[in-house]
């Protein structure tokens, strides 16, 4: 199980492409106020496209990836480990991504 990352080595979890998606985590940035992190398989993706999308609006999008919530519990991290991995079609891009640290969002493939 690897991070999705950039050319440079960096963790990003943007990334067009067929993957296995194994686990995701996310760092909060305030442990007091709510979190929320919404994934999508992003069909708009062209075969030419290297990397996802960052996507405004929440409400066009029918059908998340996933979405991790935080209620403000104290409680740092955002995360899911998935049993079975999830197959993706054409691409991962974030809808909503809110109250997280920038960078510290990591999405595991195998």
């Amino acid at each position: 199980m690897y991070p999705l990352t950039c050319y440079a080595g960096y963790a990003l979890p943007l990334k067009a492409g067929k993957w296995e998606i194994c686990q995701i985590s996310a760092a909060i940035e305030d442990v007091d106020v709510d979190a929320k992190l919404t994934l999508i398989d992003d069909q708009d993706l062209t075969d030419t496209s290297i990397f996802g999308r960052i996507l405004p609006d929440a409400e066009t999008y029918k059908t998340p990836f996933i979405e991790l919530k935080s209620n403000g519990a104290g409680y740092g991290e955002l995360s899911e480990n998935f049993h079975e991995p999830i197959k993706l079609r054409k691409g991962l891009s974030i809808v909503a991504c809110d109250n997280l640290k920038p960078g510290k969002i990591f999405v595991y493939y195998r």
